[in-house]
């Protein structure tokens, strides 16, 4: 590989939007293990939409702690980043949750890939979201 080629390629390797797809997979895989896990374990209780209400929940507690240190690596007041992540996190669920019942419902597609269609669209949202809303901060 040519030296300029390489270069750009590190230095891709060392941006936001990289570190935001590794910590974004890892957090999505979290996520699915969680939701599969607890329409397994739930589903026949709180069906497949309260399996996505629970499994949003550990993303939140995953995601929230490694975006802030590592994606973005902001300082500052803790609790005024989480309640903004939690508003793009529920921002994001209201999305998914509109997606998920109809790829499930009306498209045919069964809940656990229909989630993972619907995470595709979410992914994005998410990102522009952070970083404009979770973990902004103001250039001086």
């Amino acid at each position: 590989m040519r030296t300029g080629a390489w270069s750009r390629l590190s230095s891709w390797a060392r941006s936001r939007q990289f570190r935001f797809l590794l910590v974004g997979g890892f957090n999505t895989l979290v996520g699915l293990a969680a939701y599969a896990l607890f329409v397994r374990l739930f589903g026949d209780t709180v069906g497949y939409l309260g399996a996505l209400v629970l499994a949003y929940m550990v993303g939140i507690a995953v995601g929230f702690v490694l975006h802030r240190r590592l994606v973005f690596q902001v300082e500052g007041n803790v609790l005024v980043d989480l309640v903004r992540y939690i508003t793009v996190q529920a921002s994001a669920f209201a999305l998914n949750a509109a997606l998920l019942p109809a790829l499930v419902e009306l498209a045919h597609v069964p809940p656990l890939p229909a989630q993972v269609i619907a995470l595709s669209i979410v992914v994005v949202t998410t990102y522009l979201g952070h970083a404009r809303i979770s973990f902004h901060r103001p250039r001086h």
